[in-house]
C-alpha cells in the first residue's frame, strides 16, 4: 500500500514505489465531479470498492512537472462522520482505512464558492486531520455573478493549505490547480480550526491521550476517533459508535472512561451531538467574516426569482411535466436523421459483404447474425446520447434537486421520501445506477421501496425496443398541428412506468415495508450554466459503454442467436420452414400457448427469450430473425421495420404484427423485468435472494396482466 499511514491510522514510515493518488472530496452539489473531469479528461475508469457495490471512479491527470498522479473521485460527503453509505466510503478511504485502497498522499477538497461556510465544514475537517489539502474555490465565477468577494489570500492563510478559484464550467483555475497539486504539502495550521466549551475540550483531550497511549494512533485520528466516541450514543448498536472499518475498541478501562465522559457532559447539559458541530462553525463564521464581502445581491435575487416560480406547487410542477415531455419526445424525434444515417450504413455494410462473399454459412452468418443483429442495436446510439443530454443539463444546471423538492408531494402521497425521485430519475437512464443511488435514502424501508420500483422507469435499454416498434407502426400524425403522435406514444411508455412505479410504492408502504415518511431536507444548490464540457463527456463515455455492449455482449448474442437460427438444417425447407425448425424456432414454438393471450406468436417468443438477460437483445433478435426469415438474399434497402410490417403467417396469411401487438409489446417491455443485471444488483444490494424473487415475480405478474387486459380490449374494439 502507498503513502505513509497503515490502514488503520497509525503513524507509519513513507514507503516507496508510484506516488500516493489524490483524493478528490467535496459537498454534494459543489462540482467535485467537473473539476474531476476537467483534471482527467477522458483517461478515467470505473470499478467498484471491493465488497459493496458503490461505484469507485478513478482517473489520470499529467501535471505541468510531466509526472501523472491517480485521482480517485469520492462519493460526496458533507462531513467526515458518515450518515450513509457513500458518506462511509468517502470518509474511510480519506482517512486511510479502507481495505485494498492505497492511503491518498494529498486530497483536494472541492468547496462551493457560492456557499461557503457550509462547505468549509468538510475542508477544516480535513484540514484538522494533517492530510495536505489543496482547496479548489470552485465555481467562482457563480459566486462573482451573486456579488460575493472572497479574499482568496487571506483565506488561504486563515486555513493554512493553498486556495484556488476555480470555474470548472468554463476550465478557468485548472492549470494553476494542477501546479498545487505537484507542489509540496502545505504547512500545518498551529491550532485546529473550531471552538469547544472548556469541558468537552478537556474530556475530548482526555480520550485523545488514552487512545494515543493504547493504541497509537496518530494525533489527528485519535482527535477523530474521541469525537465520534464522545458524540454517539450509548443507545447505538456498536457501543463505540464508530464505522464498521475502524479498528475495534475493545479496552474495558477506556470504553468505562468514555461512558463516565459521555455522562459529565450529558449531566452539564452539553449537548453532545452538536457541541462539535456548532464549535466547527463558529470559527468557520470567524473565517467568513474576515474572507467576504457581499457587493450586490443580483445573483441572490435572480435565484430567488427562478425559485418561486420553479419550485411553486402549481407552476413549478407543471414546468416540470412540460420538461420531462420535451426530454421523452425530443429523445425520439431530434435522433431520427442520425439513426437513418447509421441504419443505411450498416445497409450498405451487409449489401457490400453479401456481393464480396460467396453463399453459404460464413456469409449467413456475418450477413444476418453479426451486421444485421449488431448493425439494430447500434442504430439507436443517438437516442442514448439523446437522452444523456437532457439529464446532465438538469443536473448541471441545478435543477435536479428543484425537481426532487416539486416531487417531494407527489411521492408523500404513496409514502415515499423526495430523495427518492433523484434514483428514480436516475434510473431512466440505467436502473442498476438508480438503485445504487438509493443509498442517500436514510430510512431502511423507503430505500427498500425505491430499489423494488426503480426498474419500472423506462430505462435506455427499452429505447431501441420502443423506438423500433413506434417506428413501424404508429403512424406519422401530428395532434392539434404540432405535438407528433410517435413522440407523445414515447411519452406515454415513461409515462406508464412512473404511474406504476407509484401504485407499487404505495403498495408495498402498505404491506411488506410499512412506515412513516420522513421529513424531507434537501439543499437546492445555486443555479448555473451547465459546463458542454462535463455534459459531453458524459454522453461520450454513456455512448462508449452502449458501443462496448453492443461490440461484446449484443455482438455474442447474436452469433449465437444465429446458430440457434440456423440449425440444425432441414433439406429442402424454405428460409421460414427452416427458422420454424431451428432451435430458435421450436424454443418460441414452446412458449407460444402461454404469450398467445397477449397477442404475440412464436417469433416474438425467440425475442423474449433472448431479452431475458438484456431489453434491447429483442432488437437484435428481430433484427437477425427477419434476415433469416427472408427468402433469398437479405433485401437491401429495406429495413427492420418494414420487414416487420410485411410479415405474414404462411398459413393464414395474417400479419404477424398490427398496432395493437406493437403497443402489448411496449407495455410488456415497459413493466416486465428483463435485466438479469438489475437483479444482481438489487440482490448484492440486499444481501439476500428475498427481494430479487419479489421483484421478478411483482414485474412479471405486472406486465402479463396488463398486457393481457390491453390486448383483450383492443380485440374487442377491433384493433386486431
Amino acid at each position: 500500500m502507498a503513502g505513509g499511514r497503515n490502514p488503520d491510522g497509525r503513524a507509519g514510515g513513507a514507503s516507496g514505489g508510484p506516488i500516493p493518488p489524490i483524493a478528490v472530496v467535496g459537498n454534494p452539489n459543489s462540482g467535485k465531479t467537473a473539476i474531476f473531469n476537467a483534471l482527467t479528461g477522458l483517461r478515467q475508469k470505473v470499478a467498484n470498492y471491493p465488497g459493496v457495490t458503490i461505484e469507485k471512479k478513478e482517473g489520470r491527470a499529467r501535471l505541468p512537472d510531466g509526472s501523472e498522479v491517480v485521482l480517485i473521485d469520492l462519493p460526496g460527503t458533507y462531513s467526515l462522520f458518515p450518515h450513509s453509505p457513500d458518506e462511509l466510503i468517502a470518509s474511510e478511504v480519506v482517512l486511510g482505512r479502507y481495505p485494498a485502497t492505497p492511503v491518498p498522499g494529498k486530497v483536494l477538497c472541492v468547496v462551493d464558492a457560492s456557499n461557503l461556510e457550509r462547505n468549509l465544514y468538510l475542508a477544516t475537517q480535513l484540514i484538522d486531520h494533517r492530510i495536505p489539502v489543496v482547496i479548489a474555490l470552485n465555481m467562482i465565477d457563480v459566486a462573482e455573478a451573486g456579488g460575493i468577494t472572497i479574499d482568496i489570500g487571506r483565506l488561504s492563510e486563515e486555513l493554512g493549505v493553498p486556495v484556488l478559484p476555480t470555474a470548472a464550467s468554463s476550465g478557468r483555475g485548472i492549470p494553476e490547480l494542477k501546479a498545487a497539486l505537484a507542489g509540496g504539502a502545505n504547512g500545518e495550521p498551529a491550532a485546529r480550526l473550531f471552538e469547544l466549551p472548556e469541558a468537552a475540550q478537556r474530556e475530548c483531550t482526555l480520550l485523545e491521550g488514552e487512545l494515543l497511549r493504547l493504541y497509537g494512533f496518530r494525533p489527528a485520528v485519535a482527535h477523530h476517533e474521541a469525537v465520534s466516541l464522545l458524540s454517539s450514543s450509548p443507545e447505538a448498536a456498536d457501543t463505540t459508535g464508530r464505522s464498521p472499518s475502524a479498528p475495534a475498541i475493545n479496552d474495558e478501562e477506556l470504553l468505562a472512561r468514555v461512558k463516565t465522559a459521555r455522562d459529565k457532559l450529558d449531566f452539564l447539559g452539553i449537548d453532545r451531538q452538536s457541541v462539535f458541530i456548532e464549535g466547527r462553525y463558529a470559527r468557520i463564521r470567524q473565517i467568513c467574516e474576515k474572507c467576504v464581502s457581499t457587493n450586490g445581491f443580483a445573483g441572490r435575487r435572480l435565484s430567488d426569482a427562478l425559485d418561486r416560480v420553479l419550485t411553486h406547487r402549481v407552476w413549478g410542477f407543471l414546468i416540470f411535466m412540460a420538461l420531462m415531455t420535451v426530454m421523452f419526445i425530443g429523445v425520439f424525434t431530434w435522433a431520427e436523421y442520425p439513426m437513418q444515417f447509421i441504419t443505411a450504413g450498416f445497409d450498405s455494410l451487409g449489401a457490400i459483404v453479401s456481393d464480396t462473399m460467396p453463399p453459404g454459412d460464413l456469409r449467413d452468418l456475418l450477413v444476418r447474425g453479426v451486421i444485421a443483429g449488431v448493425g439494430a442495436v447500434v442504430t439507436f446510439v443517438p437516442q442514448i446520447l439523446a437522452l444523456f443530454f437532457f439529464i446532465s443539463i438538469l443536473e448541471d444546471s441545478g435543477y435536479m434537486s428543484r425537481a426532487a423538492f416539486i416531487m417531494d408531494k407527489v411521492m408523500g402521497k404513496v409514502g415515499l421520501h423526495g430523495k427518492a425521485f433523484i434514483p428514480l430519475l436516475g434510473s431512466f437512464a440505467c436502473a442498476i445506477p438508480g438503485i445504487m443511488a438509493t443509498r442517500t435514502i436514510e430510512s431502511g424501508k423507503d430505500r427498500m421501496v425505491t430499489m423494488m420500483i426503480a426498474p419500472l422507469m423506462s430505462c435506455s435499454a427499452r429505447l431501441p425496443v420502443y423506438t423500433l416498434l413506434i417506428a413501424a407502426f404508429i403512424p406519422h400524425y401530428l395532434i392539434l398541428g404540432f405535438l407528433p403522435l410517435q413522440g407523445l406514444t414515447m411519452a406515454a411508455m415513461y409515462v406508464l412506468g412512473i404511474v406504476m412505479a407509484l401504485a407499487m410504492a404505495l403498495l408495498f408502504k402498505k404491506t411488506l415495508l410499512r412506515g412513516k415518511k420522513l421529513s424531507f431536507v434537501m439543499e437546492l444548490p445555486p443555479y448555473r450554466m451547465p459546463s458542454p464540457r462535463s455534459i459531453g463527456m458524459i454522453m461520450l463515455d454513456r455512448g462508449l459503454v452502449f458501443l462496448k455492449n453492443a461490440g461484446t455482449f449484443i455482438l455474442g448474442v447474436s452469433i449465437i442467436l444465429w446458430f440457434l437460427s440456423a440449425y440444425p438444417k432441414v433439406d429442402g425447407a424454405t428460409p421460414q420452414e427452416q427458422l420454424e425448425q431451428s432451435y430458435a424456432g421450436r424454443a418460441g414454438k414452446l412458449i407460444e400457448p402461454a404469450i398467445l393471450p397477449l397477442g404475440f406468436n412464436w417469433k416474438i417468443g425467440i425475442g423474449l427469450i433472448g431479452s431475458l438477460l438484456q431489453r434491447e437483445v429483442f432488437v437484435s433478435t428481430m433484427g437477425t430473425i427477419f434476415n433469416i426469415g427472408n427468402d433469398g438474399d437479405p433485401e437491401s434497402g429495406v429495413s427492420l421495420q418494414e420487414r416487420m410490417v410485411r410479415d405474414r403467417d404462411p398459413e393464414t396469411g395474417v400479419n404477424s404484427f398490427s398496432v395493437l401487438t406493437a403497443i402489448c409489446l411496449m407495455i410488456w417491455y415497459a413493466l416486465s423485468m428483463q435485466c438479469m443485471s438489475t437483479v444482481a444488483i438489487v440482490r448484492r444490494e440486499t444481501a439476500g435472494w428475498k427481494w430479487p424473487v419479489i421483484l421478478i415475480a411483482y414485474m412479471t405478474i405486472l406486465a402479463y396482466t396488463f398486457t393481457f387486459l390491453v390486448h383483450q380490449g383492443g380485440l374487442l374494439i377491433g384493433m386486431g
